[in-house]
């Protein structure tokens, strides 16, 4: 039986002022696989770290496990409560009444895609050095979303029980 490889993608604060991004994917073992960063003039903040980890996913060549390790709240929510709704309105979402297009939609798009890949976990860094233990201890890939979950959720502990929530996938 040929077991899925396992990674570790940590985004880095770059100067998003300068249009710069940078990732660095290991094996859980610590091991260093590949390590990027580039300049996109064009482009800025939220744009730059979805980029990120966009040209992380894509640099692996075959279907695997990765967890996504970001001090982006931007993305960290995106991938746990937004991506599947937007996919299912059309990549659009509800502002005052009017549905409206996504910010970022090109890139969301691009992420939903290598999200069939790859199994995606999404979790904030508690250090500059996330530890393989860690891994572990993070929510698991997000598929759907569910209104009025309990306060106890393990996915989002922190969310008031009216908030959005995502459900994990089962094992």
């Amino acid at each position: 039986m040929e077991t899925v490889p396992r990674y570790v993608l940590k985004l880095h604060p770059t100067d998003s002022d300068r249009g710069q991004w940078r990732f660095v994917l290991s094996a859980v073992d610590g091991t260093i696989v590949m390590e990027e960063g580039d300049l996109e003039p064009e482009d800025r903040g939220e744009r730059l770290e979805l980029l990120a980890v966009l040209r992380g996913l894509e640099s692996i060549d075959q279907p695997s496990h990765v967890t996504v390790f970001t001090p982006s709240r931007y993305v960290r929510r995106g991938l746990a409560y937004g991506i599947g709704q937007w996919r299912r309105n059309g990549w659009t979402w509800e502002h005052f009444g009017e549905m409206v297009p996504i910010k970022n939609r090109d890139l969301w798009q691009r992420l939903d895609n290598a999200m069939r890949i790859h199994h995606v976990e999404c979790g904030a860094p508690r250090t500059a050095l996330t530890t393989a233990a860690e891994i572990n201890r993070t929510p698991r890939r997000v598929t759907y979303l569910r209104h009025d979950p309990p306060h106890d959720h393990p996915v989002a502990p922190h969310l008031p029980a009216a908030a959005a929530v995502a459900l994990a996938e089962p094992a």
